[in-house]
């Protein structure tokens, strides 16, 4: 694999996390290299399992040996969307976590990942409403 440029942000335990290519898209046509930076986002840390803003951090380009999917299909890692919903009943505008995960990582591993293990404070939906964590605590953790 051809080494990639890649934006990378830094989690508080120092775990950088890549967020997208850092070039322009080799075609506008394609949706996996479309990604809106006006809308706000968190990552997810696959350290320290710490969800955190993007918004305001300083964003690193670094040279890697492998890239990520879906930019790069046959890469060891794949860069999911999950979505956290605010405490505002009516609202619809989710936070979008990015989460950077092995790329054989299933849908359900990573939703228990999220319920089992995420933590965040003073996350805030794209209405500006805040995310209480945790959201499905049932008792059980």
């Amino acid at each position: 694999m051809a080494p990639r440029l890649l934006d990378f942000v830094r989690c508080k335990c120092g775990h950088p996390t890549p967020l997208r290519p850092s070039t322009l898209a080799p075609e506008e046509t394609d949706p996996r290299w479309k990604e809106t930076d006006d809308e706000p986002v968190a990552v997810a840390c696959i350290q320290c399992k710490r969800v955190y803003s993007a918004a305001g951090l300083p964003v690193e380009s670094i040279l890697t040996e492998y890239g990520v999917s879906p930019y790069d299909p046959e890469a060891p890692m794949r860069v999911f969307r999950v979505f956290l919903e605010c405490d505002e009943i009516g609202c619809n505008s989710p936070l979008r976590v990015i989460a950077v995960r092995k790329s054989d990582t299933t849908v359900e591993a990573l939703e228990k990942e999220k319920r089992t293990t995420w933590t965040w404070r003073e996350l805030k939906c794209p209405s500006d409403h805040p995310i209480s964590w945790p959201q499905w605590h049932d008792g059980e953790g």
